[in-house]
């Protein structure tokens, strides 16, 4: 695993998966909230911080998706971690044959697709 994934903090446990949090994606997450804070005041700087706490929800929900499928074909999963690139879903075990590894590797998209197409009417109806 790599060196920045293991300097993480646990937020918590979620049909039992450890989801942990790098203090990278912390840094970053300031770093922009204080930027724009800086820049644009208070308003600017509570956008963006939503706006990073939102992205950071739905790479949890993609990597939540390939790992609920992981478990379902009978591999274990240790941990999620989210980090500034993205995340990972930590598996346990052997994926058993293509198909099974096809279903995880379409279940995270197919959730991501699914938030599009929950948060993509009300967006059309406001504007």
């Amino acid at each position: 695993m790599l060196n920045f994934l293991q300097a993480s903090h646990n937020i918590g446990r979620y049909f039992g998966i450890e989801v942990r949090i790098t203090y990278l994606l912390y840094l970053v997450v300031a770093f922009f909230t204080l930027t724009d804070l800086a820049d644009s005041g208070v308003r600017g700087g509570l956008l963006t911080m939503v706006s990073f706490l939102c992205l950071i929800g739905f790479v949890y929900l993609h990597e939540m998706g390939h790992s609920l499928a992981a478990i379902k074909e009978g591999v274990g999963v240790q941990a999620i971690y989210l980090h500034p690139l993205g995340g990972l879903a930590q598996l346990v075990g052997i994926i058993p044959g293509p198909m099974g590894e096809i279903t995880i590797a379409l279940a995270g998209p197919f959730v991501s697709l699914l938030l599009a197409a929950i948060f993509f009417l009300p967006m059309y109806l406001v504007h």
